[in-house]
């Protein structure tokens, strides 16, 4: 009788039972600057095939990468015709793109600077619409940068400050930079930089000005690093910057979210969503996991002995 009953069940409209609801593999839209590289992707496919997804089978990936910030947005369009179920935006430029493109579609960042001033999310606790995902600006991180900017190089007090003025979260950027420079007695030197030829000028005032370089993680600034660090070592500045991508490079030290625990809790947030989570109910998670990098190598050649003090604290060296 049970199997007799299981079978009306089943051939019931108004009933789907839980074995008969994989109809189809879900697609996922991997939207980014192609200089955000596709480690990160690779980290977000393995969070998903640890928790039981297998890439091709199972979930399929369309990767979109873009040459420059204006090409996001007929990319993110291209998502959303496919249509893909989920659209990850790695990176504020890519987040804008892909929001501008649908307001249904649900979208996983898993790293944005301040996604409640940059317009991402209505609030940390309470995202509210088709966006959630992760920060990578837990409370005085910039604080605790330039504190640690302050130790290796004892006695500085004018740092010039690089952003890209337009980003979306350029505001919340330079704010947060503000309110530790004047907590720490440091002036801040903030020069307009709209276009890459922009560091031209703003190198030209760090030369003659500035004692150390605070580079933002805004999209221009990420894409014109090596010119950025090109420019700290000739002038013997010290770098410290928030992303370990700039101290692997060449800059002298970073100080920042562990990329890699970011994008795992994207692909846990990826799956929270595909099993029926919203995303409007679905918090932004911040960073409990921070790197601390110095490359010794910079300071050697930048003329810089960092203190065993300060040695003790990182989390990476390199040699």
């Amino acid at each position: 009788m049970a199997v007799v009953g299981l079978g009306l069940l089943a051939g019931c409209g108004g009933v789907t039972l839980s074995w008969q609801r994989q109809t189809k593999m879900p697609r996922i839209g991997y939207l980014a600057l192609t200089d955000s590289g596709g480690g990160s992707l690779n980290t977000i496919r393995d969070a998903l095939r640890d928790l039981g997804y297998v890439d091709g089978q199972t979930i399929v990936f369309d990767e979109r990468w873009a040459e420059s910030t204006d090409q996001l947005a007929p990319l993110a369009a291209e998502l959303t015709g496919l249509p893909v179920d989920l659209i990850v935006a790695s990176g504020s430029a890519a987040i804008q793109a892909a929001m501008s493109a649908t307001r249904t579609i649900p979208i996983v960042f898993p790293s944005s600077a301040d996604p409640v001033r940059s317009g991402h999310v209505a609030s940390l606790a309470h995202p509210g619409g088709n966006v959630t995902g992760a920060s990578v600006q837990g409370p005085q991180v910039t604080g605790k940068r330039l504190q640690l900017l302050r130790e290796m190089v004892p006695g500085i007090s004018r740092v010039m400050f690089l952003t890209e003025t337009a980003a979306s979260d350029a505001a919340g950027n330079l704010q947060e930079a503000r309110e530790a420079a004047q907590a720490q007695g440091v002036q801040l030197l903030e020069p307009v930089i709209r276009t890459a030829a922009d560091l031209s000028a703003a190198f030209e005032v760090a030369a003659n000005q500035a004692q150390a370089l605070l580079p933002s993680g805004t999209a221009l600034v990420v894409r014109e690093r090596a010119w950025i660090i090109e420019f700290a070592m000739t002038a013997r500045l010290p770098l410290m910057s928030g992303d370990r991508v700039f101290t692997v490079e060449g800059g002298l030290a970073s100080y920042g979210a562990n990329r890699i625990a970011q994008y795992r809790r994207a692909g846990a947030s990826v799956d929270k969503i595909l099993k029926g989570a919203k995303p409007a109910d679905l918090p932004v998670e911040q960073p409990t996991e921070f790197d601390f990098v110095i490359n010794l190598k910079t300071a050697r050649a930048i003329g810089l002995t960092i203190p065993p003090s300060v040695l003790q604290q990182a989390t990476e060296i390199i040699q």
